[in-house]
């Protein structure tokens, strides 16, 4: 959440429109824990949205939290352990450079009633690594959440939203109880737990964030789940 322009980035004042379109229209946040119960209950409610943020951005905390804060919503931080308290030298796109969030911010998320999840430690493309190096990247993201908060991380996030079927049965080997990825659309009843989809937010108009929010013959069975 900033002004960079970024192709990832959506300012301040878009975030508080869109924010302020989903309370003012009767929506209400929901967990990833919430999410999943319903998927397995196969029943979920109408106007339900999850909230999610990659990598740890440090401005989650100052410009999203008070927004947020303001409509009673809460949301998900899918974090990059290794970069926690640093900035982000892993990107590889057209980003500016930008602090992380500190443990202590991320507590504080918590604290606020946030999910603090994994994104893996070292943000890097899971496909590369060797079945020893995957595990220690899904390990050491999970301890590592677990020792500076005090809970343990239930759900993934592939980082750049690259996976294979080896990937997500070793997310699932490690304990996770789901896994998201960058595929596009609504979660429904009969969404694959390990492959969750999303819709990406972005800058552009109010009309245009509206648009997402609706589905073709969109019931009780759909759940809008977005990532900014």
């Amino acid at each position: 959440i900033d002004n960079s322009a970024a192709p990832n980035s959506v300012s301040p004042a878009r975030f508080a429109e869109q924010m302020t379109h989903l309370r003012s229209h009767g929506w209400r946040t929901i967990t990833l824990n919430d999410l999943l119960a319903f998927v397995r209950r196969k029943e979920i409610p109408q106007k339900r949205v999850l909230i999610t943020f990659d990598d740890g951005f440090q401005n989650v905390i100052t410009e999203a939290l008070p927004v947020l804060k303001t409509h009673g919503f809460v949301a998900t931080v899918f974090l990059a352990t290794g970069y926690v308290g640093r900035r982000n030298s892993y990107a590889k796109t057209k980003m500016p450079d930008l602090p992380m969030l500190t443990w202590r911010q991320v507590c504080s998320l918590k604290d606020s009633g946030w999910q603090i999840e994994s994104h893996g430690h070292t943000h890097t493309d899971l496909p590369l690594l060797g079945r020893a190096e995957l595990y220690s990247e899904l390990q050491l993201s999970r301890d590592q959440i677990q020792q500076q908060t005090g809970g343990t991380p239930k759900h993934f996030c592939y980082p750049r939203g690259k996976y294979t079927p080896e990937i997500m049965d070793a997310v699932r080997r490690v304990g996770y109880e789901s896994a998201m990825s960058v595929r596009s659309g609504f979660v429904t009843v009969q969404s694959n737990p390990w492959l969750l989809e999303r819709l990406w937010v972005s800058d552009s108009t109010l009309l245009h964030f509206r648009a997402l929010l609706t589905a073709p013959d969109r019931k009780s069975t759909r759940l809008n789940s977005s990532h900014a």
